[in-house]
């Protein structure tokens, strides 16, 4: 299955470094799951996660790929009307 977001660079050598913890790479399979679950179906805790504004863990995840919470909003939301159109 080709990647969700094709210009992220999945290099992680540095994970540990940057995310001592491990939180972070939590929240990134969630976040993965989440736009899995809206490119399937019309998930509605998917949606939740992604598109809250409050939500302090997908702006982390964000922010850890290098994305604004908005950009990265924005970046799914075009990537799933390419896959439906």
């Amino acid at each position: 299955m080709p990647s969700i977001f094709p210009e992220i660079a999945h290099e992680y050598a540095d994970l540990k470094q940057r995310d001592p913890t491990g939180y972070v790479v939590l929240w990134l399979h969630v976040l993965v799951d989440a736009v899995e679950g809206l490119r399937r179906s019309q998930s509605r805790a998917a949606s939740e996660f992604i598109y809250d504004e409050s939500n302090e863990f997908f702006d982390e995840a964000a922010r850890f790929l290098g994305f604004t919470p908005e950009g990265l909003r924005d970046a799914i939301r075009n990537n799933l009307k390419k896959g439906r159109s």
